[in-house]
């Protein structure tokens, strides 16, 4: 089942709708074997009940031998088909639900599908499933609460020694997404928390023993760190169940927040605009980061939950992400003649965001549109990669010339050309604009310096990084805007999707088996 992902989360969605959508398949099958055991299901207390009850008949079924007790392995197969289906409908529920950027963890729908199901008043479970999230507002919005460290708002730097009135904030509505400069003040931290929920049109309140966490030492980042907020459909039932989401979202707001900052960025170099920047004025960030916060909202009640998650097996990569070594401008991409790549960034982040989760998260792994997805998204790695604190430029470079051949090439093909192959489909990418020659010959220069420094150690080749990333972002806002129209079962994607036709390599020459020119092999057949 392949579902269109929802660019507009915001808006209700229709209980309705969602369960036609979860019907597609053989979820009706499903639901019809389980309302045939209702009875059986029922006798178990909780799904935990039946999830225990299940191991033990597996158990002991596994010391029955095949002439041992019939009724073990009865009772082994209808724990075995019941648990089946259940897990047939919660694969389906989950991929409507994820497609409308309804977050519920594997755990709650699991429990609410099996309470649902062993209520014989329930008719229609899938139906009422559904009726159960918009009528309790399972769909309503939350925000994730992260740390960063070396990133600054250019132009706010000095704001606060005149006491200005402005807010140091950066709001981006279309993406969910908020950030603050360091407050170095517990009452800025909450003011600030309070304007994300405005923003976020989040009905429960702030939690009032959020307090708790501005007095803990191990959350000093609170105030002495820029925050980023996040705007995020989740609920679960523990700490960990959607940090997958969870880093994915932020993996695309870090990425969405650079390309912004290459367009919309200042040089932080400039000793003119060096004081101007929050990065460089009364900053004590610290990074005795170890912990984020997930508000979720509560079935029922009036106050958000706030989850303190420790970083744990992905903690090189959370930490990661909190790296943001960049100066953005708010200010700049509200100009009209500015605004249009500001759009078009906003818009293919949300593309990617949306299909990586419908189809690489729960779609099959192995078909060509979740594998470009893939691509894609170590791309961003590593061009995020080549924008870390306190690296030599020749690792940026390295960084950045990887992410364009993982965007912008198909694989491995041997015999070399990358190079030629990157820069021509840049060519494409960045047709019909006035720099587009300057940005394919700073790509050029990016992927000669890259092969310099890893061959050979060393590279003169001078290099404006910020336009080879300008060309990076370009490209990657083609490739989305095409992705849409992207087939399963094709070789070649990415050239087919960029509809790169390069001309066919030159015949050999017939005596030596070497390439030679179309001009000299023609020049040679016409000799007497």
């Amino acid at each position: 089942m392949t579902i269109q992902p929802s660019s507009t989360p915001s808006q209700m969605p229709v209980a309705a709708d969602l369960a036609r959508s979860a019907r597609a398949g053989r979820s009706n099958v499903s639901q019809n074997y389980l309302l045939s055991v209702r009875a059986f299901i029922a006798t178990h207390s909780s799904y935990d009940d039946f999830v225990s009850s299940y191991i033990d008949a597996e158990e002991a079924h596994a010391k029955d031998t095949s002439a041992g007790k019939p009724t073990t392995q009865a009772l082994w197969r209808k724990y075995k088909a019941a648990n089946y289906h259940l897990l047939q409908l919660r694969t389906a529920i989950i991929k409507v639900v994820w497609s409308h950027q309804i977050y519920l963890s594997v755990e709650v729908v699991d429990r609410l599908l099996f309470d649902i199901i062993s209520d014989i008043t329930k008719i229609d479970p899938i139906a009422e499933f559904f009726d159960f999230v918009i009528n309790k507002g399972l769909h309503q919005p939350g925000f994730v609460l992260y740390p960063l460290h070396s990133f600054g708002i250019q132009g706010f730097g000095i704001f606060d020694i005149y006491k200005d009135k402005r807010k140091p904030y950066i709001e981006i509505k279309k993406a969910g997404l908020m950030i603050t400069a360091q407050t170095n003040s517990k009452d800025k931290t909450v003011e600030f928390l309070y304007n994300v929920r405005k923003s976020f049109k989040i009905k429960q309140k702030l939690p009032r023993n959020f307090a708790m966490h501005l007095h803990n030492s191990v959350t000093d980042w609170l105030t002495r760190n820029p925050l980023l907020a996040l705007r995020i459909n989740s609920l679960s039932t523990g700490c960990y169940q959607n940090q997958f989401i969870i880093i994915t979202k932020l993996h695309a707001a870090k990425s969405l927040l650079l390309m912004l900052s290459v367009f919309y960025g200042d040089d932080r170099f400039d000793p003119d605009l060096r004081n101007l920047s929050t990065a460089r004025t009364n900053n004590f960030q610290t990074l005795n980061i170890n912990h984020y916060i997930v508000f979720e909202m509560i079935v029922g009640g009036r106050e958000l939950e706030d989850l303190r998650t420790p970083m744990n097996l992905s903690r090189a990569e959370m930490a990661n992400l909190c790296d943001l070594n960049v100066d953005i401008n708010p200010l700049e991409w509200v100009q009209p003649d500015k605004k249009a790549v500001y759009e078009k960034v906003l818009k293919a982040i949300s593309t990617f965001e949306g299909f990586y989760l419908s189809e690489w998260l729960l779609g099959d792994r192995e078909a060509t549109r979740p594998r470009v997805l893939r691509k894609i998204h170590l791309s961003l790695s590593y061009f995020q990669r080549s924008f870390r604190s306190n690296q030599h430029e020749d690792e940026a470079v390295v960084s950045l010339a990887v992410a364009f051949e993982t965007l912008l090439t198909d694989g491995y093909l041997g015999g070399g050309g990358v190079k030629q192959r990157v820069a021509r489909r840049v060519g494409i990418c960045t047709r019909g604009r006035k720099d587009a020659t300057e940005l394919k010959r700073e790509v050029e220069r990016l992927m000669e310096r890259r092969g310099e420094t890893v061959h050979q150690g060393f590279s003169g080749i001078t290099l404006n990084l910020r336009l080879a990333r300008q060309a990076y972002v370009l490209c990657f806002i083609k490739v989305l805007e095409k992705f849409p129209t992207l087939t399963n079962g094709i070789g070649e994607p990415l050239r087919i999707l960029l509809g790169d036709n390069p001309p066919p390599p030159p015949p050999p020459c017939p005596t030596c088996g070497a390439p030679v020119s179309r001009r000299r092999s023609a020049s040679s057949n016409s000799s007497p």
